[in-house]
């Protein structure tokens, strides 16, 4: 229930849903059962923008995740961890969390949440001015999406590359960057993203 509840957005419900299912899980003393919960607690709180709320949260299910050596669930909630951070621009803290998530994720082999997580690596580094170790992160989520024919987050990863190429005053390849995530978000009928690449490719062309 709190799992439609969250798909529906309707977060203050989900959270009510959460909180039952969690008083029984520890009632019978299922710790494991708890993880999966308090997870999804924290996404709730995130969406509620109560990060610190969240940040608990997600530890908690850390916690027992890891008590548990469930290697693969640690890794959505270190991902989760890293957004997060990022809302608190921690940035150092965010990096730390997607690169043990991006660790687990090598490990399992699971290509497609690697990119992601790449993509997340890629704005950190921006934030923190590493300009060329955010290039290489982004292409790298952009191999992956490519290969998955993941063209919706194509779209952001192109608009990123773009605004970087931006900051290193090299116009062509900001505009050529800018222009296939614009062509993408029309596509997909994206008009509020379409409306932003545009924006920026008025902005270069100005």
């Amino acid at each position: 229930l709190g799992n439609v509840a969250l798909e529906l957005r309707e977060y203050e419900q989900a959270r009510t849903y959460y909180l039952q299912a969690l008083q029984i899980y520890v009632e019978f003393n299922d710790r494991y059962e708890q993880a999966s919960t308090y997870h999804n607690l924290g996404i709730v709180a995130q969406e509620l923008r109560e990060f610190e709320q969240a940040r608990n949260y997600y530890l908690q299910a850390l916690q027992i995740f890891i008590e548990y050596n469930d290697r693969y669930s640690q890794a959505s909630t270190y991902h989760n961890l890293g957004n997060v951070a990022v809302e608190l621009r921690e940035y150092e803290q965010a990096r730390n969390y997607y690169l043990q998530a991006l660790q687990i994720y090598v490990e399992f082999n699971d290509r497609y949440e690697q990119a992601s997580t790449y993509h997340q690596l890629g704005n950190v580094a921006v934030e923190l001015r590493e300009y060329e170790q955010a290039r290489t992160y982004y292409q790298q989520a952009l191999q992956i999406e490519i290969e998955f024919n993941d063209r919706y987050s194509q779209a952001r990863t192109y608009g990123q590359l773009g605004l970087l190429a931006e900051k290193e005053e090299n116009l062509p390849e900001a505009r050529n960057y800018l222009q296939q995530a614009l062509e993408l978000f029309v596509e997909f009928g994206d008009e509020y993203n379409a409306a932003i690449a545009q924006q920026n490719l008025d902005r270069l062309s100005g």
